[in-house]
This record gives C-alpha cells, sequence and structure tokens, in this order.
C-alpha cells in the first residue's frame, strides 16, 4: 500500500510553471498520454462525492488496477492506494461490472512530468476543461513548501505564509467542472 499527498491548482499558465520548474532545478520525466477507468464502489454517493474507487490507468502500454480511498487533511487531497499490474485490461473491465462495480468515468489525458528530489509535479491537460497541476510529496509539509516556492512571486500570502492559490481537491474539481458544464 503506498500514500499519495497531493494538492490539485487549478487554471494554472502552463508554460510560465514549467519554466519556473525547470529554472529551480526541475527535470521532465515524460509528456504522454493517460487513459483511465473508473469503477464504482460507493454507488450511493454522487459523481464528486466518491470517497472510494477502484482505477485502470494505461501508461505507455502499461495497465495498473488500483484500488484508491480519498481522504482531505489541511486541504491537501491524502490517499491510500493499492495497485497491481496488469495484462489483460480488457478482461477486468468486463468482469467489474458483473461484480457489482460499474465504470462511471473514462477520461484521456496529456500528462507533463516533473520531478525535483522527491517532489512531482504533474501538469495535466484535457479536451474538456483548463490545465491543472498536481504537486505530490511525501508529507503536507512539502507539499505546502513546494507550492509557495512556485507561486510567491505571482500570489498574495495568506495568514499562515503560503500563497493564496486556487488549491482544490477532488470534490471542488467535480463541482468546478460541472458549473461550467464541462461536465455533466
Amino acid at each position: 500500500m503506498s500514500k499519495e499527498i497531493e494538492i490539485k491548482i487549478f487554471e494554472i499558465d502552463k508554460e510560465k510553471i514549467e519554466e519556473k520548474i525547470v529554472s529551480l532545478g526541475g527535470i521532465k520525466k515524460h509528456d504522454i498520454e493517460v487513459e483511465t477507468r473508473y469503477y464504482d464502489i460507493e454507488p450511493e454517493a454522487a459523481y464528486g462525492e466518491k470517497r472510494k474507487f477502484l482505477r485502470i490507468r494505461r501508461k505507455w502500454n502499461v495497465y495498473k488496477f488500483t484500488y484508491k480511498w480519498l481522504s482531505i487533511q489541511e486541504n491537501m487531497q491524502v490517499n491510500d492506494e493499492i495497485d497491481v499490474q496488469i495484462e489483460s485490461p480488457d478482461n477486468l473491465r468486463e468482469i467489474l461490472p458483473k461484480i457489482w462495480h460499474p465504470e462511471y468515468d473514462h477520461v484521456k489525458k496529456q500528462r507533463t512530468t516533473y520531478e525535483l528530489w522527491n517532489i512531482i509535479f504533474d501538469i495535466d491537460t484535457y479536451d474538456l476543461f483548463p490545465t491543472f497541476m498536481e504537486i505530490e510529496a511525501p508529507s503536507i509539509k512539502l507539499v505546502k513548501e513546494w507550492t509557495s516556492k512556485l507561486w510567491l512571486d505571482s500570489y498574495p500570502q495568506s495568514w499562515d505564509g503560503y500563497p493564496k492559490i486556487k488549491t482544490i481537491w477532488y470534490d471542488t474539481f467535480i463541482t468546478e467542472l460541472k458549473k461550467k458544464q464541462w461536465i455533466i
């Protein structure tokens, strides 16, 4: 099992943020298409309110099956996940609905990933809505520090010394997309 601590930053200027990451020493790891299918394990929860789900994800030609559950701590998305590489995604896609886990979303995105020490910066571009970024680190403190380093010059400071940027986690992200009619 792994733990993922991240924040999503909405409506970024991709070119500017890439320049800033590189200027701080970040290294571009890849720019690839990622395809993800989500399967329901909380049928009573609305689309943006799901805390647990199953996922089949393709990066390059590698498929992983993941059980993921979400929580929020200090405005960060803290996820526990268990994943396993799979060889037969088509077979699994057939099995899951038969055992009461229907597919509820299928998305493709272009993901550009930068790495700086143990910090991951993922910039995701979809067809239907604005580019956003995830900053992932081993601790909430590191996520806040790197968020601050990237936006320190362009955003006013909040009471705790961190920039007041439009940070969101999954529920708020889905709500924003629905408001702007990027998803139904």
